[in-house]
C-alpha cells in the first residue's frame, strides 16, 4: 500500500540497523523476522509473494509462508494448494484493520518459530481443527488424540480438577487470607 510519508521507512532502517533481526537460516537463504511498525497507509493494497512463489502441483507439503500468516494445513503439514492464499490475504487484512498480527508463534528471546505455540495460538482463536484433518497430519500423535477437545460434561469429573485444594499445590491457592508477619 502507499504511504504519504516515507520517514517511517528511514525509521525502519535506522532500527534495523541498531538491533538487526538475526536470520532463521534455510536451506533456500536466510528469513529475516520484521520489526512491528504502525504505517499510515494509504491507498490500494498490492498483493506480493516477495520472490517465495512456490509451484503446487502436485499439492506440495513444504514449509511455506511466513511464521505469523501460517495457514492450518501448512502448519499440520498437510498437502496445500492456493487456497493458502486466502487465508494469507485474511490474515494479513485483519493485521492492516487492527495493526496487529493476530498469531505471534515467535520465541523472542531465541528468535525461533515455536510450532507447539502456533497450534495453541490457533486453537485458542479458532478452535481445534477437525478431528478428521488433524488426524491427516504427521503430527497428530504428538499434539492431539482421538477426542482432540473435551466437552465441558467431560471436565465435570476429570481426574486433575477432582484433586483435593492440598494436592493441588500452587495451581489453586488457598482463599485465606495469609497470617500477619510480626
Amino acid at each position: 500500500m502507499a504511504t504519504e510519508d516515507d520517514t517511517i521507512f528511514h525509521d525502519i532502517e535506522s532500527q534495523e540497523s541498531k538491533d538487526p533481526s538475526p536470520p532463521l537460516v534455510s536451506d533456500k537463504g536466510p528469513i529475516y523476522h520484521s520489526h512491528p511498525t504502525m504505517l499510515e497507509l494509504s491507498g490500494h493494497p498490492i498483493l506480493t509473494d516477495f520472490g517465495d512463489m512456490r509451484l503446487v502441483e502436485p499439492m506440495s507439503t513444504d514449509w511455506a509462508m511466513p511464521d505469523i500468516s501460517r495457514a492450518p494445513e501448512v502448519l499440520l503439514k498437510l498437502p496445500w494448494t492456493d487456497p493458502v492464499d486466502i487465508w494469507s490475504v485474511g490474515v494479513m487484512t485483519l493485521e492492516l484493520l487492527e495493526g496487529k498480527n493476530l498469531f505471534d508463534p515467535v520465541d523472542r528471546e531465541n528468535h525461533q518459530y515455536v510450532l507447539p505455540l502456533a497450534l495453541a495460538q490457533y486453537i485458542g482463536y479458532l478452535g481445534p481443527p477437525s478431528l478428521e484433518m488433524a488426524k491427516r497430519s504427521p503430527l497428530f500423535s504428538q499434539y492431539f488424540d482421538d477426542q482432540v477437545r473435551a466437552q465441558s460434561a467431560d471436565l465435570l469429573t476429570d481426574e486433575w480438577l477432582m484433586k483435593p485444594n492440598d494436592i493441588m499445590g500452587l495451581a489453586f491457592p488457598s482463599q485465606e487470607e495469609p497470617e500477619p508477619v510480626s
